[in-house]
């Protein structure tokens, strides 16, 4: 698939990245595209990632919050 393609089909990815191979001096980009699932406020990050304007890799891995959730209780 084209990049093109693809956003047609996913719509815009929320994050994109480029980088330059060093030895073949070829362009990489890769777009970033997340699911959100209800258990547990859980998502996973899909990262496709293009060569020459064509898809050839698809990752996929667990982004973790950062900050966890601040409780507050009060004390008489």
């Amino acid at each position: 698939m084209t990049k093109e393609q693809v956003i047609s089909k996913f719509g815009k990815p929320y994050k994109s990245e480029f980088k330059g191979d060093k030895e073949t001096t070829e362009l990489q980009e890769s777009l970033f595209y997340k699911e959100n699932f209800n258990m547990g406020n859980s998502s996973i990050t899909n990262i496709l990632i293009f060569k020459g304007g064509k898809l050839v890799a698809l990752k996929q891995g667990k982004e973790s919050e950062s900050n966890p959730p601040t409780i507050v209780t009060q004390h008489p």
